[in-house]
């Protein structure tokens, strides 16, 4: 009753604010139960699920929206079962494979734990993001009520009552959400099979796509995974926490309602309103900063009084370079699919890979020579070179109604 009442904005929101409290809890319950170590392997495999998740649905959704829009498809009807679940079978297995190697040879004792709960948070995501794109919100929310009561149950301490370690009840968790998600996108696009055309320029820009995704992945969880390599776990605890669990909600928010915006844009394309694509943009960069800025302001309050064998007090330092670059990579996020569909993208994908490439270089050389410090200084400089790259990129957008123009795959 409570799902039928909600409209369609309130719906989205209340799905996506539900799917980011569950991964805040289930980190929350894991976080009181695991030592420091334990909890920077966990932190390494969901950087690593995150960066995969990226990757599908950029291969998966977001290159059947733009290729849907150019043909002038609605984005809701851009999805393919095939396609998507193809993408995140093999993004799971590559997960679990990545995280249960390295951890392994990292001396984790939870190290293949770890590999399953990856492959799960990857295959979980998919079914949901084809109902929203698809713009099935009902069942999207559902499954997100579904995951928020399971994950509650383990930080209650349902895990103790069974006799399950908290991994092992939070990997559980996963299935049942894997399985519900899988069985209603089954059901809601059946019908609704696009055809992904098998010409060379398509291929290429799924692929471009796919790229992009992992080297800003990478770009974007480096510093986590150069940290869990090179430093102690007691000294790097505050950095990887304000990323696992202080702007993971923040994190979550965005990376849900993205798929919704484009879904949007998509549209005002296809009509030729890119003035309306414009505003959007602007509108979703004031979105992001607020968001962000609400997840680092309510951790200050509540960080020093929470207890663990974590130290979360040694969070506060990170929060605002953390929070910046965050902002920063969203923003750009959206900004290059407004240009992308807005047309004259030649060598978008080259600036794109450059500034990954510098990204990672310059958070390695940070990390070898200053350890988290450093870091610390290659966030804050490659958000603002992210920033002035969305100044530009905003500034060349089309400001009114345009008929469609070419679109190049740079």
């Amino acid at each position: 009753m409570i799902i039928r009442a909600l409209g369609g904005p309130s719906l989205r929101l209340a799905d996506q604010v539900l799917w980011s409290l569950a991964f805040f809890v289930a980190n929350t319950a894991a976080l009181s139960e695991l030592t420091v170590a334990a909890f920077a392997g966990l932190s390494v495999s969901t950087a690593v699920a995150f960066i995969v998740i990226a990757v599908v649905r950029a291969y998966s959704i977001n290159a059947g929206v733009i290729v849907a829009v150019g043909v002038g498809v609605e984005s809701t009807d851009s999805v393919s079962l095939r396609r998507g679940f193809g993408a995140s079978v093999v993004g799971a297995i590559v997960t679990a494979c990545t995280v249960g190697v390295w951890l392994t040879f990292s001396g984790d004792a939870n190290a293949w734990v770890l590999g399953a709960l990856a492959l799960l948070v990857v295959a979980a995501d998919l079914p949901r993001q084809l109902l929203i794109i698809a713009g099935d919100y009902r069942r999207s929310l559902a499954v997100s009520m579904v995951y928020l009561g399971l994950v509650s149950g383990l930080l209650a301490g349902g895990h103790h009552h069974l006799g399950l370690p908290i991994l092992f009840g939070w990997c559980a968790s996963l299935v049942v959400v894997m399985t519900l998600g899988t069985s209603l996108a089954v059901k809601s696009l059946a019908s609704r099979q696009f055809q992904y055309p098998k010409t060379n320029e398509a291929r290429r820009l799924a692929w471009a796509l796919s790229l992009e995704a992992i080297y800003f992945g990478m770009a974007g969880q480096a510093g986590l995974l150069l940290l869990f390599a090179f430093e102690p776990d007691e000294a790097t605890a505050g950095f990887r926490i304000s990323y696992a669990l202080v702007y993971a909600p923040a994190f979550s928010i965005l990376q849900g309602l993205m798929p919704l915006l484009v879904r949007w844009m998509s549209r005002q394309a296809v009509r030729g309103n890119f003035g309306a694509v414009r505003r959007a943009v602007t509108q979703w960069a004031l979105a992001t900063t607020a968001v962000i800025a609400s997840c680092g302001l309510v951790s200050f309050v509540w960080l020093p009084w929470f207890t663990s064998d974590v130290p979360l007090s040694a969070v506060l330092p990170f929060l605002v370079p953390v929070g910046f670059s965050i902002a920063a990579a969203q923003v750009l996020e959206v900004v290059v699919v407004a240009r992308r569909l807005a047309g004259g993208t030649q060598g978008l994908h080259r600036q794109r890979t450059l500034l990954a490439l510098l990204d990672i270089a310059l958070q390695s050389v940070g990390v070898l020579t200053l350890g988290v410090d450093g870091l610390v200084y290659a966030l804050i400089a490659t958000s603002v070179i992210r920033a002035v790259l969305v100044a530009w990129y905003v500034g060349t957008l089309p400001r009114g109604f345009e008929n469609h123009p070419d679109r190049g795959q740079g």
